[in-house]
């Protein structure tokens, strides 16, 4: 069991210390019924799960959009701002649908 003059030292504090931490988890939850256990640890692996997806998203997705910018485009086409001027074309007689009324 760690003791309280144990957490303290000279240099700083014990909790400055990742692996202590860690070390220090582990004594808590031998502490807790093995249910509440299981529980705790698999919430703490979730956690984990999921920042290293996040990050493995946001890498994907840099990657993704530094290939998007290294593509080239071909040249740009102007538009057509002609179109106004190009003479209108009566729809031919045969492409037009017959009347169905009958009068």
């Amino acid at each position: 069991m760690v003791t309280g003059k144990c957490l303290r030292s000279g240099a700083g504090d014990v909790f400055d210390h990742p692996a202590l931490m860690v070390v220090l988890f582990a004594q808590q939850t031998n502490r807790l019924p093995a249910l509440l256990r299981a529980k705790a640890i698999a919430a703490l692996l979730g956690l984990v799960v999921l920042g290293l997806g996040m990050v493995l998203m946001i890498l994907l997705g840099g990657w993704a959009v530094k290939r998007r910018i290294r593509q080239r485009s071909g040249p740009s086409q102007p538009p057509d701002d002609t179109w106004y001027r190009k003479p209108l074309e009566p729809p031919s007689p045969d492409s037009a649908a017959p009347d169905s009324h009958d009068d």
